[in-house]
């Protein structure tokens, strides 16, 4: 058994203490006797016989457990296998329908920037492309189209690039869904722009040392593609890499490779600078369809104020106007006598004079009060801004991995200063997140594992909402739901009290846990709002 098996009597997987002693059918050598007659007799031989016998039968016994074993784990793994396959055709369908949720998202954000004239350089270009496309545009000035869109993107910071870049790859990927790639190009190039210049600031300290060889191949390189157009360029190009890979000995590989790294760089630049130039040509035929009503209007205003000025100089002189003396009375050769255009014209510079000094003293109170007020609201709102810059920091270092930060949706767009009051009306600050899960229900834990992750899925939310300088303390924030037009989604308003604006967030429309235990919470301490709430699971039913 030791020889065959590796199991004796202590350790083998029966647990038997004598494996190793050979085993004796009494019995069945009884009966056997009986039937033979007592001719059977037991021997060595025997003996030896039949554990031989049952060592192979052990050993066809641990065969077929093996192979068994193998069939078993081969149908695991095409089942595994079909699973997947099963899987990976609806992985494309939930991958678009993630895209097209954050283009939505930004599209959405967008719209409500442009809206509300809080203007970013990716919402410069969507306008760009609706004016080409003839569409109807609100709170927008032609003066944002000034400057190429490449100039634009030069001035921005690099986190600015950064959120840029997003944003542009995003509208890409719109354009390719919904618009069968019809600016492909204009993106593309304004994308290649957005990581060059973020390239030059990550990179700018490493390309110090060669500023004078680099300066000195780049105009020459400027002064060879300035004023080739699209399809040169790409000949160019073409010439260039069949050139680079025929490996002429006399052919400089280092200069011409970085040649063919510039002509990406003059392709975009042409592309944008003839979007920009048929984009002016659009907006000066807008502006010649508007110019006539305009100047029409523009007369008559002009002509109305003209008509109120004279009335006003009329008014002013012929009131004031002073009796006239005798001529009696004149007696001193040393006084000068005034025509009464000469009276007119003496009396119009002594009220300019005064009404000079006036607006100037308006001038420097207005001042004084602008940089008092100024200063006062400065130190108020410092504080609020510590209060809020310290939370933040806290609840980054508990970790915020699976939740995202909610932007607000705006009630009002004014704000003004409060008579008697140094506050000024604004909107709180916040921090507030969504948070999302996985649902591993049956279906999901049957159809996904944790390498094929099932979508995420909004499983509640978290408000900090801010009232750190309320005016009435003894009356806490309170909310409401309200209703819109969207039946998945709703409305949640905070309402503060003065000094703050009401602040409002569109959530999704799902029924609320108000069980402590399972993280709701509804609380005001030290000026910070809190509403954490989670949603009620839906059960899956066959």
């Amino acid at each position: 058994m030791k020889r065959h098996f590796n199991y004796t009597d202590e350790c083998n997987p029966f647990g038997d203490n004598t494996l190793s002693t050979p085993f004796v059918w009494k019995l069945k050598n009884k009966y056997e006797k009986i039937k033979n007659d007592n001719k059977i007799k037991l021997t060595t031989n025997t003996l030896l016989e039949n554990s031989i016998s049952k060592i192979s039968e052990i050993e066809e016994v641990k065969k077929r457990r093996e192979e068994r074993e193998k069939e078993r784990s081969l149908l695991e793994d095409y089942r595994l296998q079909l699973e997947k396959q099963r899987n990976q055709i609806n992985i494309k369908e939930y991958k678009e329908k993630e895209q097209i949720f954050f283009i939505n998202q930004e599209i959405q954000s967008s719209n409500h920037r442009i809206s509300h004239n809080i203007i970013q350089p990716v919402d410069l270009f969507r306008i760009a492309i609706k004016i080409i496309n003839n569409e109807e545009i609100q709170n927008f000035y032609y003066s944002y189209f000034k400057l190429p869109f490449y100039n634009i993107l030069e001035g921005l910071k690099e986190r600015e690039l950064e959120n840029c870049e997003k944003q542009i790859k995003l509208h890409m990927l719109h354009d390719k869904m919904f618009n069968e790639e019809k600016y492909k190009k204009y993106w593309e190039s304004l994308l290649y722009f957005a990581e060059f210049y973020l390239d030059n600031l990550n990179n700018g300290l490493e390309r110090s040392d060669n500023i004078v060889d680099d300066e000195k191949i780049n105009k020459k390189i400027k002064l060879f593609f300035e004023n080739k157009n699209y399809d040169e360029l790409t000949i160019f190009e073409e010439k260039i890499k069949k050139k680079i890979i025929s490996d002429d000995l006399n052919f400089d590989v280092n200069y011409w490779n970085n040649v063919l790294l510039k002509i990406p760089y003059f392709k975009s630049k042409y592309i944008l600078d003839d979007f920009h130039k048929k984009l002016h040509d659009k907006i000066s035929v807008n502006k010649e369809n508007t110019c006539l009503p305009h100047k029409v209007s523009q007369n008559n205003e002009e002509n109305g104020v003209i008509k109120k000025e004279e009335k006003n100089i009329i008014d002013m002189f012929e009131c004031e106007s002073p009796l006239l003396y005798s001529l009696e009375s004149l007696e001193d050769d040393d006084i000068y006598i005034y025509k009464p255009e000469e009276e007119l014209e003496e009396r119009e510079k002594i009220n300019e004079e005064i009404l000079r000094k006036l607006k100037k003293k308006d001038n420097n109170d207005e001042k004084i009060d602008d940089i008092n007020e100024e200063n006062t609201i400065n130190k108020f709102y410092k504080k609020d801004k510590e209060i809020y810059d310290n939370f933040v920091r806290r609840e980054k270092k508990k970790g915020i991995k699976d939740e995202i930060i909610m932007k607000d949706i705006s009630l009002h767009t004014l704000t003004n200063t409060l008579k008697c009051s140094l506050f000024v009306t604004r909107k709180p600050l916040y921090f507030n997140r969504i948070k999302t899960s996985f649902d591993w229900n049956k279906y999901n834990k049957t159809h996904y594992d944790y390498e094929n992750t099932p979508p995420k899925y909004i499983c509640g939310y978290k408000f900090n909402i801010f009232y750190t300088n309320l005016l009435n303390k003894k009356q806490p924030p309170t909310w409401k739901l309200q209703h819109t037009d969207d039946e998945n989604k709703v409305l949640i308003i905070f309402h503060g009290g003065a000094p703050y604006l009401d602040i409002a967030f569109k959530i999704v429309n799902a029924e609320w846990s108000f069980d402590k235990n399972k993280g709701f919470r509804n609380v005001f301490d030290k000026g910070i709002l809190q509403l954490y709430f989670n949603f009620k699971k839906k059960r899956y039913r066959r």
